[in-house]
């Protein structure tokens, strides 16, 4: 099986429910942002599955060719570069996670990461 076919096809179901549980219990997820802070444990255990999930993804798959391609090596880089922050600025993170959350951000991107987990599934199981 194509790596890039691989990645699409194990994350686009989880970024598409994750979407969908935003969208359908945004009151639950503010929640717990908002109880992030007190547990810390959960913060490192983020930081580390971001990291492994990153350097997965490129060590793995380091392409750079179709469009596919592209967009699954960018998405290591993101995991990756999502966690350093974490691991390294977790104060600045849960900042930035706070202010996604009160913003009018937490409308509109669960809908584009529904969108996105559904065009993943597509192009992972249907090209």
């Amino acid at each position: 099986m194509n790596a890039t076919l691989l990645v699409l096809q194990l994350m686009g179901p989880v970024v598409l429910i994750y979407g969908l549980g935003i969208l359908l219990n945004r009151a639950y997820y503010l929640k717990m942002v908002d109880e992030l802070e007190k547990n810390r444990l959960s913060i490192t255990l983020a930081a580390m599955m971001n990291i492994v999930a990153g350097v997965a993804i490129l060590v793995h798959h380091w392409l750079w060719g179709s469009f596919l391609e592209v967009v699954v090596t960018l998405i290591g880089f993101m995991a990756l570069t999502k966690g350093i922050h974490i691991a390294i600025a977790p104060e600045s993170w849960l900042k930035m996670t706070k202010g996604f959350s009160l913003s009018n951000m937490i409308n509109i991107v669960p809908i584009i990461v529904t969108i996105l987990g559904a065009l993943m599934m597509y192009a992972g199981y249907f090209t």
